[in-house]
């Protein structure tokens, strides 16, 4: 990444604070100005001691003293709105960081880990926001001192001061040749350091697990092992920044010996005088902060450029569009909805497909159930529904009454709620967890939608109920509470279309069908469940069967038939009806002479699992016809 790119960026995101700097810069050029003048009074006040000039020593005397005073008050100034801007800008940083990270597109940011993001949003935001509030100070409070100092000591020594300028520029273009390589270490450091904390991260989210299976041994040794990468990379940037800041203290050492030696020359000879050996040094001394500070400043500025460029690498993800058009489709858009659906839909992670052509219709107010193996797509249909990824091929929309088709993106993500299967729990109290994407709801809100979620049987039986706060990682409730509390929270957003992700997988049946027929109560919503369960597969009037990446969709009204046809998605953008000479219920159908529960169909002489359809003398298999079409079943 280019550095004129880079400093664009700090600049962008930095300008809030341009008032403060001119404040800061002004006050550091007068510290400069004013160490300064303190060495040429130093003079005026050696000379007149040397000369027994009893008023001018007192005028010096006292000329020093507010010196020294006002340079007390600048220095506190100067570091008080050091601090302070960089606080302001380290926040700044932040948001913006977390503003960008919220924008990108999921299937982008999964590939950062979480440990990752987090130190470029701590560690680098820090070291730009501390390289930015003091570079430009510092740079000009040294340019002024290097100036101001190399004119006194002109006209102290014409001489000397052309000798040393031309040493001090040598030292300065080293300085550039070393710019490369610190940059280079600095970002080495973070890399590691990123890498240990995602570690560390992913460590204390499972503590659990690692007791269990008595792994602190080898976490102990994984984590050393990440330390020792980081020391290492530490410790080579260190070694560098050792060598190169003692090269240049040796350097300076040299030139005040040079400084030393020469004037001390000069006095012998009654060319200069003590006052004037004294300030020269004093100027000396003054120039070797400003030739250090310097030096040590292009590292640091190189370090700041390569943080900013992590932050920017998040920052230029491909983001998702129509989040920021809030008013491109209305409520009422939900009410002129007639279906969600899915066309020729294909979805890869990198070269492995999981979802291959599929096509699918979800009608409002539907109540559907996903169902299939682990793995075979479930939640990445979720996903696809909710616009986190994008298909590969195919598209996904919105369907109207009208005929229009609207796009699934960031413009209608405001019409769902999603359960995630860890569900996403936050540290504070119950009434703030199931408020959280409804701000302003009252406490009668907030219960009426913990029934509906059956999370009232528990709530109220807690100390503080509504106002019991909740610790980290869900501490001190269980996994079935925490579902139910984020059903409620699903529920109370308003959202009308539903998506939950094995939401009620750790409730116990009784109470996981009273909750399924709470929700299907709410016949205004439509509602999407990714379950492994079929005990309660009855209640659902679509249910949609993914297997090896194909979508089987079959449609039930009231525990009978929705029609009295059974659609196969051939995953080839086409379908095939097979029409029934005979109508089920949805817990047993017939085959031929026999009837057989939803759990297991029988051929003359195998079981099956409901997966499949068999008849007596064959079967349909994912949508292949085996056999005889007559006296079929259909498992649910």
């Amino acid at each position: 990444m280019k550095d004129k790119k880079v400093l664009l960026w700090i600049y962008k995101n930095s300008k809030s604070q341009i008032l403060r700097m001119a404040v800061l810069i002004f006050t550091s050029i007068v510290v400069a100005v004013n160490g300064v003048a303190i060495a040429l009074f130093s003079r005026g006040l050696v000379d007149s001691a040397q000369e027994g000039s009893k008023d001018r020593l007192l005028v010096h005397g006292f000329i020093l003293v507010a010196l020294f005073l006002l340079q007390f008050v600048l220095s506190i100034t100067c570091k008080y709105l050091q601090k302070e801007m960089q606080n302001r800008l380290e926040n700044c940083y932040k948001s913006y960081m977390m503003r960008e990270y919220s924008k990108k597109y999921y299937s982008h940011l999964r590939k950062y880990h979480k440990g990752d993001i987090l130190s470029r949003y701590t560690a680098d935001t820090l070291k730009v926001s501390e390289g930015v509030s003091s570079i430009l100070p510092d740079f000009a409070k040294f340019i002024t001192k290097l100036i101001s100092a190399f004119a006194a000591l002109f006209i102290l020594n014409k001489i000397f001061t052309s000798v040393f300028i031309a040493g001090g520029i040598v030292v300065i273009f080293v300085a550039r040749l070393l710019r490369n390589r610190a940059k280079k270490l600095h970002k080495n450091v973070q890399d590691k350091d990123a890498s240990l904390r995602s570690f560390i991260y992913e460590l204390l989210e499972n503590t659990v697990v690692i007791k269990v299976f008595k792994a602190e041994d080898r976490m102990l040794d994984k984590t050393n092992q990440l330390q020792k990468r980081h020391y290492n990379a530490k410790r080579e940037k260190n070694i560098f920044d050792v060598f190169a800041a003692t090269g240049f203290s040796f350097i300076f050492a040299m030139v005040y010996l040079y400084a030393l030696v020469w004037n001390s020359y000069g006095l012998v000879h009654n060319n200069i005088s003590f006052g004037t050996l004294v300030a020269i040094l004093q100027l000396v001394g003054h120039l070797q902060a400003p030739f250090a500070g310097l030096s040590g400043l292009l590292p640091k500025f190189y370090g700041v450029l390569a943080s900013a460029e992590r932050i920017i690498e998040v920052a230029e993800l491909p983001e998702e569009q129509g989040l920021e058009d809030e008013d491109a489709y209305d409520v009422q858009q939900y009410s002129d909805m007639e279906c969600i659906k899915v066309q020729g839909v294909t979805f890869a992670y990198g070269e492995e497909e999981v979802l291959k052509n599929i096509y699918l219709t979800i009608n409002k107010g539907d109540f559907t159930l996903v169902c299939g193996a682990s793995g075979a797509g479930k939640s990445t249909l979720l996903m696809l529904l909710l616009g986190v990824y994008s298909p590969d091929k195919g598209r996904i929309f919105l369907k109207t009454y009208s005929n229009e088709k609207i796009d699934i993106s960031g413009h209608v993500r405001k019409y769902f709620a999603f359960v995630p299967q860890k569900n996403m729990i936050f540290s504070g109290t119950v009434r703030e967890n199931i408020s959280f994407f409804k701000s302003g709801a009252t406490d009668e809100e907030i219960m009426e939608a913990a029934k509906i979620s059956c999370a009232d049987e528990f709530i109220n039986w807690l100390p503080n109920k509504l106002d019991t706060v909740i610790g980290e990682n869900s501490q001190g409730l269980s996994e079935g509470q925490i579902q139910r509390l984020a059903i409620a929270r699903a529920v109370l957003s308003g959202a009308p279309i539903v998506l939950l992700d094995e939401a009620t997988s750790a409730l116990d049946e009784i109470t996981e069908k009273k909750v399924l027929l709470n929700l299907k109560k709410l016949t205004h919503r439509t509602f999407v469940f990714v379950s492994h369960k079929k005990t309660l597969s009855s209640l659902y009037n679509n249910v949609i069967n993914i297997k090896k990446g194909k979508a089987y969709q079959k449609r039930y009204d009231n525990g009978k038939r929705y029609r009295d046809k059974k659609r196969y998605n051939k995953g080839y953008g086409g379908t095939k009806e097979y029409s029934d000479k005979k109508g089920y219920n949805d817990r047993k159908e017939c085959s031929g002479r026999k009837a057989y529960s939803d759990i297991k169909a029988y051929s003359d002489k195998k079981g099956y699992s409901d997966i499949e359809v068999y008849d007596i003398r064959g079967r349909y298999d994912g949508g292949e016809k085996h056999g005889n079409r007559r006296g079929t079943y259909e498992g649910i």
